[in-house]
C-alpha cells in the first residue's frame, strides 16, 4: 500500500531533480554556471534553500529505505533518488566553494583600489 502511493511521487522527484541537474549543473565547474547564478541574483541564500530541500528529500529516502527494503521496485527507486541527491549535494558544494572564492577575490581586488 505504501509503495504504491509513494512511487508516483518518487518518480516525480527523480525527474525534477534530474532535469534540474542536467540544465543547471551540466558543467558544475564552468564559469557559465556561476554567471547564471550571479545574473539571477541566486546566491548563498538559494544554495542554502537547496540544501534544506535536499535534507527533506534525504529524509524521504531514508524513510523509504526502512519501509520498502523488500520491494524490488522501491529499491530501484531508492537507489535512483539517492544517486540524484548525492550528485546534487556535490554540485551545490562546488558552487558554494566557487562563490566563496569569487567573493574573496572580489574583496581583495576592491581593497587594493
Amino acid at each position: 500500500m505504501f509503495a504504491h502511493s509513494l512511487t508516483p511521487f518518487c518518480v516525480m522527484v527523480v525527474k525534477l531533480v534530474s532535469s534540474f541537474l542536467h540544465v543547471a549543473f551540466d558543467r558544475p565547474t564552468s564559469a557559465e554556471t556561476i554567471v547564471y547564478f550571479r545574473r539571477r541574483k541566486l546566491n548563498e541564500k538559494l544554495l542554502n534553500k537547496s540544501n534544506i530541500t535536499l535534507f527533506s528529500i534525504n529524509a524521504v529516502v531514508d524513510n523509504a529505505e526502512q519501509k520498502l527494503i523488500r520491494n524490488r521496485n522501491a529499491k530501484a527507486w531508492h537507489n535512483a533518488v539517492k544517486d540524484v541527491v548525492l550528485d546534487t549535494e556535490d554540485h551545490i558544494q562546488v558552487l558554494q566553494c566557487k562563490l566563496e572564492v569569487e567573493s574573496h577575490i572580489s574583496t581583495i581586488s576592491t581593497s587594493k583600489v
